[in-house]
């Protein structure tokens, strides 16, 4: 205190007279977000209202966050219900102020998806992980990705791989052989399929095989991976941190995810440096044998 006070002097102002004008600094930053939640919220209210909508709690939305948090598997109790009880499409409020339209029915969906729309606010959670790629660019910046894109998905330029897709599906059906198939009950194999497709794309993309199947999470890309995504989950479960990354980042899970995202970050480096070495030194030998 007496060292801001001696600062205050310095610069020609006291603690006694800046604290006032720090007061009403604060309270005008209240009343103006308080003024735009309540302007986009009532927005969200007028573009909804069309759609039908579960009951709302004033404070958690149509979801019961509560018991979400302590429940994630409740996500796809509560999601089945609601495509019960509404087969086409619904509103989806996660906490007050963050409302959507859940599409559902198949021919809405596409709809939907034909177009090149920006993406849901949901989805800026994955950019400092993602970048600005085809999955989160917009507009022309979208097609221009696409366009590039589009010709490495050729039939003919994915035929040569189509040895590294039946290796990794016998590694795939050999661990549900060995781990499952004897037991004879039901298993969850979301996390054994999404390391079967890492598995491809690691191959295919950059020649690059880390045995993440039977590796797993052990693997420091892979675990990464895995506790950034429940990280994401757990965000979109919080109303007050969806669209807030400066505060989010000095939460304690806001700066465990900065540090996974920066070592996921320094892995593909890491493999793409490798990948375009390998490249380099086959160019140099195939012009040395050229030259001769």
């Amino acid at each position: 205190m007496a060292a801001l006070n001696m600062l205050g002097r310095v610069l020609g102002f006291t603690l006694q007279n800046i604290l006032p004008v720090m007061a009403v600094l604060l309270l005008v930053t209240l009343v103006l977000a308080a003024v735009y939640l309540w302007k986009e919220t009532r927005f969200q209210e007028k573009a909804l209202a069309p759609f039908p909508c579960p009951e709302r709690h004033w404070l958690q939305g149509t979801m019961d966050l509560k018991r979400i948090k302590k429940h994630p598997e409740h996500v796809l109790e509560h999601m089945t219900e609601m495509v019960q009880r509404f087969p086409r499409c619904f509103q989806q409020w996660i906490g007050p102020f963050r409302g959507g339209l859940m599409v559902v029915h198949p021919e809405l969906a596409k709809e939907v998806l034909k177009t090149i729309e920006p993406k849901s606010r949901s989805y800026e959670y994955l950019r400092p992980w993602l970048g600005d790629g085809l999955l989160l660019s917009k507009d022309e910046k979208w097609r221009r990705n696409r366009r590039l894109l589009t010709p490495a998905f050729h039939f003919e330029i994915l035929r040569p791989y189509v040895r590294i897709y039946n290796q990794a599906t016998d590694v795939f059906m050999e661990k549900m052989s060995r781990s499952f198939a004897q037991k004879g009950k039901a298993v969850e194999i979301t996390k054994h399929v999404s390391l079967l497709t890492l598995d491809i794309i690691l191959q295919c993309a950059f020649s690059h095989n880390i045995d993440c199947q039977r590796v797993g999470d052990k693997h420091p890309y892979v675990g990464a991976v895995y506790a950034m995504t429940q990280l994401i989950m757990s965000r979109t479960r919080n109303p007050w941190m969806m669209h807030l990354w400066p505060m989010y980042r000095l939460t304690s899970e806001g700066r465990e995810f900065v540090k996974l995202y920066n070592l996921v970050h320094q892995q593909a480096d890491d493999i793409i440096k490798a990948r375009r070495q390998v490249l380099e030194k086959e160019g140099r030998e195939k012009m040395g044998r050229g030259s001769r």
